[in-house]
């Protein structure tokens, strides 16, 4: 945001969070532009356009056996005692996919919203958690003592817009995208940002 606002201080953007399914029902229903989303995720008819890679890192306490690895393999977390977000968060479908446990009633849901109650969580003992990379770069480690590695193989989700197809401001969202996948460390190739 701090370079967009500088290259575009003209630009104001008014931003709402939520989970994803009520912000496409806000962008169905006229109440939002254009949505900020991680996918895989279902949006219909919807414009799409993906700029980024956000890679799944385990994060742990200090002292657990991951931290002798560089890279985690997904099916070691199934013997593990994994922290999770509740249902309805898509940050949690993501990371069951990553990590292949998808159905098989291994994890353990916490019910709860927030990335920040995961890491003290975790900091304390209670289990495991998989963060992507980008809470990681943007400091959600702050004030624990969690170690964390990246996921071996292709673990992630992609980060892009969402709008309206008949909008005529598609330009606009265009060159924003062009703008945030510029900005983040793993930008995906030309050929990989249509959501499909």
């Amino acid at each position: 945001m701090p370079s967009l606002r500088k290259t575009y201080p003209g630009l104001r953007l008014y931003l709402h969070e939520d989970q994803s399914a009520r912000l496409i029902e806000g962008l169905s229903r006229g109440e939002l532009d254009l949505l900020l989303l991680a996918f895989p995720y279902p949006t219909g008819r919807l414009e799409t356009r993906l700029f980024a890679e956000d890679p799944f890192w385990a994060a742990f306490p200090r002292g657990h056996g991951f931290e002798l690895h560089e890279q985690i393999k997904p099916e070691a977390l199934a013997k593990e005692e994994l922290l999770l977000l509740g249902e309805g968060h898509c940050l949690r479908d993501h990371a069951l996919a990553a990590c292949a446990t998808a159905g098989d009633g291994e994890a353990a849901a916490f019910e709860g919203s927030s990335l920040h109650t995961l890491a003290l969580m975790v900091d304390n003992g209670l289990g495991l958690t998989l963060f992507p990379k980008m809470a990681i770069d943007a400091g959600i480690l702050r004030g624990t003592r969690l170690r964390t590695r990246p996921l071996d193989g292709a673990s992630s989700r992609q980060i892009g817009l969402a709008w309206r197809p008949a909008s005529p401001r598609t330009g606009d969202f265009e060159l924003l995208a062009e703008i945030l996948g510029g900005e983040l460390a793993t930008p995906l190739p030309p050929r990989s940002r249509i959501a499909r």
